[in-house]
């Protein structure tokens, strides 16, 4: 999973395409140009190799297993707030 670090004062992650380093809040690499889908959970970029889903409320995306773990505590959406199961995730 691609997790975000701290590089001087600034939170980074790599680019899920060219491996660049991207400033936390950044969506898109300056270098391959490729846009970064990042987790609500962890905060982590998306690579297209990695296991997603979706919220069904509002469609924020994360790394499966981070969503999965954030239900058994919380049981709701970390984005809308919505009460969500397991089995409600595409």
């Amino acid at each position: 999973m691609n997790q975000p670090y701290k590089r001087g004062t600034e939170a980074t992650v790599h680019c899920s395409r060219c491996g660049a380093y991207i400033p936390g809040e950044q969506e898109w690499c300056r270098y391959c140009g490729a846009i970064q889908e990042r987790c609500i959970v962890c905060k982590g970029t998306i690579g297209p190799e990695e296991d997603a889903t979706k919220c069904p409320h509002c469609e924020g995306i994360a790394h499966r297993i981070d969503l999965l773990a954030w239900l058994k505590v919380k049981g709701t959406c970390p984005r809308c707030k919505n009460r969500l199961k397991k089995e409600d995730l595409p």
